[in-house]
């Protein structure tokens, strides 16, 4: 069992903006991320992310990481909602 998102990524030979970009888009409200680049490397590791699809079980590893570290994962009420 993984103790950090660190820790989870190294195993899986994943790079963070990789696994937040899949995260994020994988919410069924959320058909965008906005992404920004500051090096070529950056470019690199976020086109990395295209055709990378998330597991069910890698998500609910991350899930569980979060819920270890208190992670707010979801926002307490969305805009629509107001």
């Amino acid at each position: 069992m993984h103790t950090t998102l660190t820790d989870w990524e190294k195993s899986r030979n994943i790079i963070r903006n990789q696994q937040v970009h899949d995260r994020t888009t994988s919410h069924p409200v959320i058909s965008v991320a906005l992404v920004g680049c500051r090096q070529a490397s950056e470019v690199e590791e976020n086109l990395g992310a295209l055709g990378w699809a998330i597991s069910e079980a890698d998500m609910a590893a991350i899930d569980t990481i979060f819920a270890r570290h208190n992670a707010v994962t979801m926002p307490a009420g969305w805009l629509e909602d107001a």
